[in-house]
């Protein structure tokens, strides 16, 4: 027989795309008290570094952890980036076509 509580907390365990989600939220509101960027990156990458260290059995596992979380987010911020200049592109394109109709 299985206990209700932990069947309701398997039910609803996070992902890691949720507890992303969680951090943005979190990142965007710290930016709204004025926090600078520079202090918001630095804490979490300590406290995420530091989690790694404890536990961790392989210690050099939490160097490979985070490099591949910073290119994996490198990876992203360019494909953000990339979009919003396709985006930004092809109003221009609309923008000159409209001008150019008138």
């Amino acid at each position: 027989m299985t206990n209700n509580k932990e069947q309701t907390r398997d039910e609803k365990e996070l992902t890691q795309h949720d507890v992303m989600v969680l951090f943005r939220d979190v990142v965007d509101k710290l930016l709204k008290t004025n926090i600078h960027p520079k202090d918001i990156t630095f804490s979490m990458a300590f406290v995420a570094a530091e989690l790694g260290f404890l536990s961790a059995e392989d210690k050099q596992d939490v160097y490979t952890v985070i490099t591949d979380s910073v290119l994996q987010a490198s990876e992203n911020v360019e494909g953000i980036l990339k979009e919003t200049e396709m985006i930004a592109s092809a109003e221009d394109g609309v923008e000159s076509n409209s001008q150019t109709m008138h």
